[in-house]
């Protein structure tokens, strides 16, 4: 049984029974040594901080990435998908965000959670507001730069497919954003 303080002295019954071990013990016989293989060290787990693998070139045959496109999802998978019908892995909330820090933030949750092996996000870029005028446009800069940060190379490869959100998780201010599942080959 390990004692869960390493640290603390040895009571006088264990001292003595850890001398009486140690007298017993006999030297193990030399035997000649196999030279060891150079092989590369493990690879270190990762943890969430770090980045992913740059993709490799099977990932890039990949087709446009646009919202409500579902290439190679089968038909269960794309109708829970389109409804947020599946449990949410991840939200990023980018209200308030520069375009440029949003972009950032963009890439590292997806990076993130494509690592963490997550499949279904959320990602709120608000509707963006109007101007004063009755003859203004909107204005959602967010909303409209997210399809192209989807498409970066940076995080691509991982994006099956995105959509725009249900009401219940923000509508047209939001999209859902379904990751590959990792295979043990990529």
């Amino acid at each position: 049984m390990r004692h869960k303080d390493p640290d603390r002295p040895l009571t006088p019954d264990e001292k003595l029974l850890w001398d009486q071990l140690a007298g017993e013990a006999k030297p193990l016989k030399k035997r000649a040594r196999v030279p060891e293989k150079k092989t590369k060290p493990a690879p270190k787990p990762k943890t969430p901080g770090e980045s992913l693998p740059p993709p490799t070139a099977a990932m890039y045959r990949l087709p446009e990435l646009s919202a409500g496109h579902y290439d190679g999802i089968d038909k269960r998978t794309q109708e829970r998908f389109r409804k947020g019908e599946m449990p949410i892995d991840g939200r990023l909330d980018l209200h308030g965000d520069r375009t440029e820090e949003a972009r950032a933030r963009v890439i590292a949750f997806i990076q993130h959670h494509a690592l963490a092996e997550s499949r279904f996000l959320l990602i709120i870029t608000g509707k963006g507001t109007f101007g004063g005028d009755a003859g203004d446009a909107p204005r959602g800069v967010l909303k409209a730069a997210l399809p192209g940060w989807l498409a970066e190379d940076a995080v691509r490869p991982y994006i099956l497919a995105f959509d725009t959100a249900k009401t219940r998780h923000g509508g047209s201010g939001a999209f859902y954003v379904l990751l590959r599942r990792r295979r043990n080959h990529e």
